[in-house]
């Protein structure tokens, strides 16, 4: 739900910067209209601005046909017709990962159900290896017995019987080799799952690492400059210092970053919200006491 609902998130950012840009498009296409009336502009340029307009009005079809998609998909989740409208997502920051991706690791061995459930079946696989040991050994029996009798004196009588395993060979051999074999496998399965947690855990780890950097570089460089960027070439294709190409590919740039922007944020709660899963804790938070698995970390 929260990875739909993150991609949800997503497209309503896209589609309203994907709104206000076009907007900006159509204030372009004016001014280069009036350029080509006054002589100081081509029709060319009119033509491409036009053009422009047709592919973000594609791309806005687009991304609305998945913003619908998704809403489809989280009101599958909510058990409710893929036709119910949804409010619009709210304002989200990213926030910092509080835990160290060895304290992950320790967190996914503690929580981890898949893991504890093959830790189970080891341990029933070990006492079944212990219990086929055991049948290599003499079955000892000792009972007694106690009778009364009528004008006779009471009976007593003990039996001893020992049962020999005398086909250990062709039983109790067989039987410790099956319980090893289980034994291996159910430690070969623990192994597996715990290699998946890892990587899928230093996977999502560098996904998230990776989206937190470019959003702080998109947000503090990338976008601004590149917004900077167009508003200088607009007032230099007004003064006729700027040709009407590099102004079209200065905003076609910060449309891009600023959807890139959203998308990289998407991407990094995402990749928490994986790593959540596998942990069983809001990693955004610091640890305490009563976090699950804080006293393996302790350890």
């Amino acid at each position: 739900m929260k990875i739909a609902y993150y991609d949800y998130f997503y497209f309503d950012k896209a589609i309203e910067t994907a709104n206000q840009n076009k907007d900006l498009l159509d204030n372009l296409s004016k001014i280069s209209e009036a350029q080509y009336r006054v002589g100081k502009a081509m029709q060319q340029d009119v033509l491409r601005s036009q053009v422009e307009i047709s592919m973000l009005t594609e791309k806005q079809t687009e991304l609305e046909r998945q913003r619908a998609t998704v809403q489809a998909r989280i009101n599958a989740y909510l058990q409710q017709s893929p036709e119910t409208p949804l409010p619009r997502p709210a304002e989200l920051e990213p926030r910092a990962i509080q835990y160290s991706l060895d304290d992950l690791y320790s967190l996914s061995l503690a929580n981890d159900v898949a893991a504890d459930r093959a830790q189970k079946m080891i341990e029933r696989g070990q006492l079944g290896v212990a219990l086929a040991g055991r049948q290599f050994r003499p079955d000892v029996n000792v009972s007694y017995m106690y009778q009364q009798r009528t004008a006779q004196p009471d009976m007593n009588g003990v039996t001893v019987s020992v049962n020999i395993p005398v086909f250990y060979r062709s039983k109790q051999r067989e039987g410790v080799t099956e319980a090893t074999q289980n034994l291996l496998s159910a430690e070969k399965m623990r192994e597996n799952r715990l290699n998946e947690i890892r990587f899928e855990l230093k996977q999502d780890y560098l996904a998230a690492k990776a989206a937190e950097r470019l959003l702080s570089l998109y947000s503090t460089g990338i976008v601004p400059q590149s917004s900077l960027a167009l508003e200088s070439a607009m007032a230099g294709y007004q003064a006729g210092k700027v040709d009407f190409l590099s102004l079209l590919a200065n905003f076609t740039t910060v449309l891009d970053y600023e959807t890139d922007y959203y998308r990289q944020l998407a991407d990094y709660l995402e990749a928490t919200a994986r790593i959540e899963a596998l942990t069983g804790v809001d990693i955004t938070k610091p640890a305490d006491d009563s976090t699950p698995g804080r006293k393996e970390l302790q350890q």
